[in-house]
């Protein structure tokens, strides 16, 4: 049958609400790091302009090196303090800003979280439950098939919305622990450690404006799905369509493989290192012209 897409948002919320007490103790946690963070700051600046003043280091006028030096310092000390928390929250504006590039992309009006795909699967499945109920145990197959076919649907769902999950987490976390090392760009003997650090978060930010851009392309497909199946359930014939459940089943595995697999792919395009192997989405799948190989090398040996 024809499926309409519709917008389904539900009401399931423990997700977001974990991610908002995680955000606010990665908040309280960036209060303490940037402070010992301002003394390494403090500790390599004099290093680095003591030297450079002793040695006789400076090959420009003395006033214009420390005004400069008063710039950089300043400038590190605005990174740190508003780094996760201060007026700016730069980590929240980066995540923020690549979230609404990949919904823009995606064209949806609407904020898509984690939490829409668990409630579009708990409805599906709960509407399959209702079948599975009905059905006698004369009636052993097409019961072992609604099992599966459930179990396959809640289970993929769930593991969706925590890939989706984690790189929000994963995000946060990273945020939160560079905060010791943006002092070291003060160094330009250690400012490699700090430009990571920013090229970290701004690696990451790809892999969430990804995740945003699949979850406005799914979350709506998925709410059809479910709707669809929830009506078959409610229409008082008590049986579903073998091939409404397999779509569901289907679009949930695809889903689970692309959240799994094309935010790597596109971290991997930024940080420099594609993949650009064909067979990289089913890399768990064995390699028959590997095995093949393998197989005739120890022949040879033999």
């Amino acid at each position: 049958s024809h499926i309409t897409i519709t917008n389904d948002l539900g009401e399931f919320d423990l997700l977001s609400g974990f991610m908002n007490n995680f955000i606010q103790i990665v908040k309280n946690g960036a209060n303490v790091l940037a402070g010992y963070a301002l003394k390494l700051a403090g500790l390599l600046v004099i290093i680095d302009m003591s030297l450079s003043l002793v040695l006789g280091l400076v090959n420009e006028d003395k006033v214009k090196y420390l005004f400069v030096q008063v710039l950089k310092v300043g400038f590190f000390v605005f990174l740190i303090q508003n780094w996760v928390n201060g007026t700016f929250g730069i980590s929240h504006a980066i995540v923020a800003s690549f979230e609404k590039i990949g919904f823009l992309a995606s064209g949806a009006a609407t904020t898509y979280l984690p939490d829409n795909i668990v409630q579009n699967g708990i409805t599906t499945f709960a509407a399959m439950w209702k079948t599975i109920k009905s059905l006698g145990i004369g009636s052993l197959g097409a019961l072992l098939a609604n099992l599966l076919i459930a179990f396959g649907v809640i289970g993929t769902t769930f593991i969706t919305a925590i890939e989706m999950f984690m790189v929000r987490i994963e995000f946060w976390t990273i945020a939160l622990i560079t905060i010791p090392l943006l002092p070291f760009g003060l160094n330009k003997h250690t400012s490699f450690l700090a430009e990571k650090a920013i090229g970290a978060i701004f690696s990451l930010g790809i892999k969430v404006s990804v995740i945003a851009f699949l979850s406005a392309v799914a979350c709506p497909l998925l709410a059809s799905f479910a709707e669809q199946i929830k009506k078959q359930a409610e229409s008082g014939t008590g049986a579903l369509e073998l091939s409404s459940m397999l779509q569901m089943l289907l679009a949930c595995m695809v889903l689970s493989v692309l959240v799994h697999k094309i935010p790597n792919l596109a971290q991997g395009l930024i940080s420099g290192s594609p993949s650009l192997l064909s067979g990289d989405l089913f890399e768990h799948g064995p390699n028959p012209i590997s095995s093949a190989g393998s197989g005739l090398a120890a022949a040879g040996a033999a």
